[in-house]
């Protein structure tokens, strides 16, 4: 994956996470399903972003 295509979808994350985050905390107390997606895309986006983040380490060890 290149950098920049990686860039968009590390900030497609960052975005849609900072909508999860505004409706995550009172997702708890429904237990619909929504709830239920939201929370399990909440973790997607996540794990997203933290293997971005270890391919970009990656890049910059591999290319110093």
């Amino acid at each position: 994956m290149s950098v920049d295509k990686g860039m968009i979808l590390y900030n497609a994350c960052r975005d849609l996470n900072h909508i999860c985050n505004d409706v995550y905390p009172y997702a708890h107390e429904d237990h619909t399903v929504n709830d239920k997606i939201l929370k399990e895309m909440y973790l997607d986006l996540q794990d997203l972003q933290q293997k971005y983040l270890q391919e970009v380490r990656k890049q910059r060890v591999k290319h110093g």
